[in-house]
């Protein structure tokens, strides 16, 4: 959606500045604000509206000239007019979701890079493409081109910096020895350059020189945008997920301002091209404009409904844009959730079916809530069982050991259902695991923990198909007790025991990297405690992705409209703020979230035929995306 903002009163249009907003969920805002007279928020109004300006989210936007040129998740660049927004052209041919889009300071060549690794270089005249490249495996992040238009900086997960000519060559990498590098920006004159990195430290370098010139560590958290200023001398202003926005004094290296006015992480700053001005936009759905010298807001819009992740004044200071982050709904419940899981458990009906603290289950579809007693203690495990178009019966474990399936109403124990041969499988905090057909049937117990054991509770079961050694099909059993040991069982007996280089933090099965047989045979994605997620195929651990997290759910999301027996998306979420979701090795998209993510689960509405991930967050809220 488009929007366009102006002041009320037509006289205020002299000297005025204006301020676009760019969504994420494929809308753009421009509204215009007074610059003498903008502390009245009586003077803005939205004025047009254009739906679907992207499919999808959108990342990035810049402003040149009369031109606003967006890069959006479903892989595009655009550019607009900027009097009326109309669209000019088009620029395909990144394979996944565009992060950041930069324009040189001629007006002529356009940057975008993506998450496919690789940055593209555009003519902004005709959008032709003028060249690519390769910047590895998650180290196309943030761009930025030099005032001279002589290089490309480019961040990414190593921490360094690397300068790239116009035409691919790179010409210098400037190390921060540091986490993450998540933003960039030139000062001016291009002499210096400054990043902010996901550990909170804000590096400065000396271009010319190739030298580290200060490290300034005076954020908390993540610093995801930066820009430089003027305020009598130079300086850099820095927004972070703390919440604060810092103004450096280049000059002596120390800290001179700090504004704080948002309620959540500060996403996005820019300043105006007077240096008097400059905006914050943050996950609070706020944009702010602030005054440089007396470092007081000015005004507020509080028009988005989303968190806004980018914002940036094109060359004459009249206009502003911003984006935010997508999502198909939101519902705030208290936080007691600890698990949740999606499908039909109602004639017809998809339903979002939540374990609470309170050994409660809350049944919501987004119009009806219904809470059901289960008579047990806190509910840390939920199980779905397929019946074809019937409803699913539901299956429930509690952690006084209790399992209740609802369908039935029998209690059995705390359970993992294996859909191939209908057996509950029961993994207790004294190592047993123990099959059962009905609730009063036992087929078999094995102990599955070692002498080396530090824990004893089994944290996960699974089954996986596989193609083993003989090349003979089977269906092991996977269990994991926390510890680095990832073993398989076959009937009833250890068969493989697998060492991990860190313990194991959970599992999922699925097809995620290319194997000699194609669909037949599963591989298992394993989260480790030294932050990595590794692939098990034919009992070997193969590295998959450095996630730098601890990894605490994963999820297999089946991709569409491709070739039989496609590779599977890998949906994580954790110990950090987000969710992320890997195809074949590389970071497809990032959601991130305003809270830990306590859990989530990937199913699809029946009713709209969509793939929707949903994640409860641990402030109760919880959210729905589209996959």
């Amino acid at each position: 959606m488009v929007r366009f903002t102006s002041s009320r009163n037509p006289q205020h249009l002299i000297g005025s500045e204006c301020a676009p907003k760019c969504h994420q969920n494929g809308e753009i805002d421009i509204q215009f604000y007074n610059e003498v007279a903008y502390l009245s928020p009586y003077q803005f109004s939205v004025a047009k509206k254009i739906d679907k300006a992207h499919e999808d989210g959108i990342w990035s936007v810049v402003w040149k000239g009369d031109k606003i040129y967006t890069g959006s998740v479903d892989t595009t660049v655009k550019s607009w007019k900027s009097n009326d927004l109309s669209n000019i052209r088009t620029m395909e041919g990144h394979g996944l979701g565009v992060v950041c889009v930069a324009i040189d300071p001629t007006g002529q060549n356009i940057a975008s890079s993506s998450l496919d690794s690789s940055i593209r270089i555009w003519s902004a005249e005709d959008g032709s493409l003028l060249n690519t490249i390769d910047a590895g495996p998650v180290e196309s992040w943030a761009v930025q081109f030099s005032p001279d238009g002589r290089y490309i900086a480019s961040t990414g997960q190593s921490g360094n910096v690397t300068l790239w000519s116009t035409d691919g060559k790179k010409e210098q990498v400037l190390p921060t020895n540091g986490a993450f590098t998540m933003s960039v920006a030139f000062s001016p004159d291009g002499k210096q350059l400054a990043t902010g990195s996901m550990d909170g430290v804000v590096t400065v370098f000396d271009v010319e020189a190739g030298k580290k010139i200060s490290t300034i560590q005076g954020h908390a958290m993540a610093v995801r945008t930066l820009t430089f200023g003027q305020h009598n001398t130079p300086v850099l202003i820095t927004g972070s997920d703390d919440m604060h926005v810092k103004i450096h004094d280049l000059s002596s290296n120390h800290v001179i301002g700090s504004v704080s006015g948002h309620a959540s992480w500060v996403l996005a700053v820019a300043t105006s091209p007077n240096g008097k001005t400059f905006a914050t936009g943050s996950s609070d759905k706020k944009v702010k404009l602030w005054d440089l010298s007396s470092r007081q807001c000015q005004h507020t819009f509080a028009e988005h409904d989303d968190q806004v992740w980018s914002v940036a004044f094109d060359a004459t200071g009249d206009k502003l844009a911003s984006q935010t982050i997508p999502y198909l709904w939101k519902h705030k419940f208290p936080p007691t959730i600890n698990c949740i899981e999606f499908g039909n458990v109602r004639n017809g009906s998809t339903t979002i079916i939540m374990g609470l603290n309170d050994g409660r289950l809350r049944l919501w579809n987004q119009e009806v809530e219904e809470l059901i007693e289960t008579k047990g203690g806190s509910i840390q495990k939920l199980c779905l069982h397929p019946k074809g178009k019937e409803p699913a019966d539901l299956i429930v474990g509690d952690a006084q050991g209790n399992v209740v399936l609802f369908a039935s109403g029998e209690i059995l124990s705390r359970i993992v259902v294996d859909e191939r041969d209908q057996l509950m499988l029961i993994g207790d905090s004294s190592g047993h695991v123990t099959a059962v057909r009905s609730p009063s049937e036992t087929q078999w117990s094995l102990f599955c923990n070692s002498s080396q054991s530090q824990f004893g509770t089994i944290q996960q079961i699974t089954t996986v198909n596989i193609i083993d050694r003989c090349g003979v099909k089977s269906h092991p059993l996977v269990v994991t007790d926390g510890t680095k040991q990832l073993r398989f069982y076959a009937k009833n007996q250890l068969v493989f025991d697998l060492r991990l280089p860190s313990p194991v933090c959970c599992m999922c099965t699925g097809y995620f990297i290319e194997s000699e047989h194609k669909g037949e045979h599963e591989q298992i994605a394993v989260a480790c405690r030294d932050g990595k997620i590794y692939i098990v195929n034919h009992y070997e651990a193969k590295p998959y992705i450095r996630v730098g997290h601890i990894v605490t759910q994963m999820k297999r999301l089946s991709t569409k409209k491709r070739e039989k027996y496609p590779l599977d998306d890998l949906v994580c979420t954790g110990q950090y703020n987000s969710i992320q979701v890997y195809r074949e090795g590389r970071l497809k998209r990032k959601i991130e979230l305003d809270d830990w993510a306590v859990c989530m689960t990937v199913g699809k509405d029946e009713e709209k035929g969509e793939t929707q991930i949903i994640v409860a967050l641990l402030d109760g809220n919880l959210i729905c995306y589209a996959s």
